[in-house]
């Protein structure tokens, strides 16, 4: 199976649309986070590295937890919304949807009873859950191709084949497209293949839906050092869970294409995912009204369970639809996640508020794959990956600021966020968040309320052909979180 997906990986580089070139993309969706937690920090657009007194520094900066100077315990739930709009040959779908989630939550308690003639004036612990990515979504494209179709792809990827070998080149692609009579061997040369449409003429379209989330739990420790050095370490335990459905579909509007009316291809892909990490931070107060911080978040493996399968139905005029399936696949890799270090400052206005920046340095060309060390088949694939990512991607520099001004018990927020494009070749792949927020508080209580827009551009195409430009879908996509903070000290 990983052979045969080695194979299909060098022929589907840029195409979005079979399994073997996802892998690849797979690990920068878990390498390239945002910001989350709770409102206060999406409030500030994430930039809370110099900050502190926050759950969101367990996963930024753990030494923001020796600022803590009462026990807290704090929940944040969120409302997510997703949409994107696609063209494809000049039509244009919009998708959008929305949905329910715990954004975030934790408790710190906060130890200030450490022993007299110390300079340590604080030992806090803390436990907390953070989302760092949502994957709910959808994307839909539509469009009419005059040029070609994934049925000449898949004829030509069967040439120089007998029949009976195309289900053990590729059972989830070639081998079920012949299978489903998406092209015929030529009557009078064998081995050779011809599709049952030619030159386009059909209208193509692809519905994609997307489900869960990347999350992380955290167990932190933090001590605060005679009120002047703050220093911190997270263990953390990332979960991920990622599910996708892919339905493609050709169909002859035009009835151009003798009895052939219609095909669709729906591709199922599940992914669990977890590991170990942790984070080391350390904060200074540099002045009476300045702090400095800095973390280094370091590389660890994201171990991977991934399940697998596609279906095709083929409907010819006069005639019942055809169904075949594919296998169930399922194999087991790891991913190395990439070196992250985060630094940040902020400035104090006494009690009127104080102005916050980040700045963030990930490396995703330290991404790497592993598999199965005893097959020699395996390293090799991992490697052909290795290399794909060394080439594809670069390391970015992402930057956070935010702001925040105090009147009375009332807190007001604004934030804007740049997350560098992490492709060599395309620059303008970049993603841009902006928030705002407001908070209130009152002796042991606070509430918080935040909203934050992120929008993104991203290219897909559907397949690809070595001799022919295919058509690429060009989607814009925006995302908004809605999240509200209750939290109470003790």
């Amino acid at each position: 199976m990983k052979k045969n997906l080695s194979t299909l990986f060098l022929l589907l580089l840029t195409s979005g649309f079979l399994q073997a070139q996802s892998l690849v993309d797979d690990a920068l969706r878990y390498s390239h986070t945002s910001f989350g937690g709770t409102a206060r920090g999406l409030g500030l657009s994430g930039a809370v590295a110099g900050l502190g007194a926050d759950v969101m520094s367990m996963n930024v900066n753990p030494a923001g937890l020796g600022f803590y100077r009462k026990s807290e315990f704090s929940l944040t739930p969120n409302f997510h919304f997703a949409g994107s709009s696609s063209t494809y040959y000049n039509n244009t779908v919009d998708e959008s949807n929305s949905y329910f989630n715990v954004n975030s939550f934790g408790v710190v308690f906060c130890n200030r009873r450490i022993g007299k003639g110390t300079k340590l004036k604080a030992l806090n612990y803390g436990f907390g859950y953070n989302r760092l990515l949502h994957f709910n979504g959808q994307r839909e494209f539509r469009g009419y191709n005059d040029r070609h179709s994934l049925t000449e792809y898949y004829a030509d990827q069967a040439q120089g084949f007998i029949p009976e070998e195309l289900g053990d080149v590729d059972a989830f692609g070639v081998g079920l497209a012949w299978d489903g009579y998406l092209f015929d061997e030529d009557a009078y040369t064998p081995g050779f293949y011809n599709p049952i449409v030619q030159n386009g003429g059909v209208e193509q379209s692809q519905f994609t839906r997307t489900r869960n989330a990347f999350d992380e739990y955290a167990f932190s420790v933090a001590g605060n050092y005679n009120d002047l050095l703050y220093f911190g370490l997270t263990l953390g335990v990332p979960s991920a869970r990622y599910n996708s459905l892919d339905a493609y579909q050709e169909e002859d509007i035009n009835d151009i294409h003798g009895d052939f009316e219609r095909f669709s291809l729906r591709e199922s892909l599940e992914q669990l995912g977890s590991g170990i990490n942790a984070k080391l931070g350390v904060t200074a107060r540099v002045a009476k009204n300045i702090r400095a911080g800095a973390s280094v978040h370091l590389p660890y493996r994201l171990s991977f369970q991934e399940n697998y399968s596609t279906l095709l139905q083929t409907t010819f005029t006069g005639q019942n639809e055809i169904v075949v399936g594919s296998p169930n696949g399922n194999f087991e890799y790891d991913i190395k996640m990439p070196l992250r270090a985060v630094g940040g400052v902020a400035v104090f206005f006494g009690k009127k508020g104080f102005l916050s920046a980040d700045y963030e340095f990930v490396n995703h060309r330290g991404i790497a794959f592993s598999f199965d060390e005893g097959n020699a088949d395996d390293v090799a694939y991992a490697e052909e990956l290795n290399f794909t990512i060394d080439d594809v991607y670069k390391p970015v520099s992402n930057v956070r600021v935010g702001g925040e001004f105090a009147l009375k018990d009332w807190r007001f927020r604004a934030g804007y966020a740049l997350y560098s494009s992490p492709y060599e070749l395309n620059k303008k792949l970049h993603r841009q968040s902006a928030s705002a927020g407001v908070g209130f508080r009152k002796k042991g209580f606070f509430m918080d309320l935040a909203y934050v827009t992120t929008f993104y551009k991203g290219f897909y195409q559907p397949y690809t052909f070595n001799t022919i430009a295919v058509e690429s879908v060009e989607t814009n996509y925006r995302q908004g979180d809605l999240a509200l903070t209750f939290g109470v000290r003790f």
